[in-house]
């Protein structure tokens, strides 16, 4: 069995040669598959070094491997919502929300583009919707977002209750 400094060992030059994959594959484009787990490992390697265009790479070929992935569709539509592509973005988590619609952050990201839009009668029904379908901690994220809306629309005794 290994020791955990080798298990760290072991897994990073996994998560290594993994990169390596996929930097071939995008730069070739010749095809290539990864399952669903490897995508997510090689998405959040770029997300923390803030590669948006590898980002979107990973997405679009996670959707394209995995359609159904209710996790890449958001993942997309938030990288879509950074570039204020609003419409692609919400017409990507209508997709998200058919395949999983307990995925809380689906409703917490419509809830943002909403409000973008000045649509925060929609970003509140939105994240009602959320509320209902929310675990205990998703709960809590859910209610402070529903605060700043109501702060953001001058309701302060409703910002408090939300609280």
């Amino acid at each position: 069995m290994l020791r955990p400094d080798q298990d760290d060992y072991a897994e990073e030059a996994g998560l290594q040669e993994l990169i390596e994959q996929f930097e071939g594959y995008y730069l070739t484009r010749e095809y290539s598959y990864f399952d669903e787990e490897a995508l997510e490992r090689i998405y959040e390697y770029y997300e923390a070094r803030m590669e948006e265009g590898k980002m979107e790479a990973v997405a679009d070929l996670a959707i394209e491997q995995n359609p159904y992935s209710a996790d890449f569709l958001t993942r997309k539509a938030e990288l879509l919502f950074n570039r204020k592509a609003f419409q692609k973005a919400l017409s990507l988590l209508d997709k998200a929300v058919v395949f999983d619609a307990t995925h809380i952050d689906i409703y917490l990201l419509k809830s943002d583009i909403l409000l973008e839009l000045n649509q925060a009668e929609e970003a509140t029904a939105t994240l009602m919707h959320a509320l209902q379908l929310a675990d205990k901690e998703e709960k809590d994220i859910v209610l402070a977002e529903l605060s700043d809306i109501a702060e953001l629309g001058e309701d302060f005794m409703a910002a408090f209750r939300y609280l």
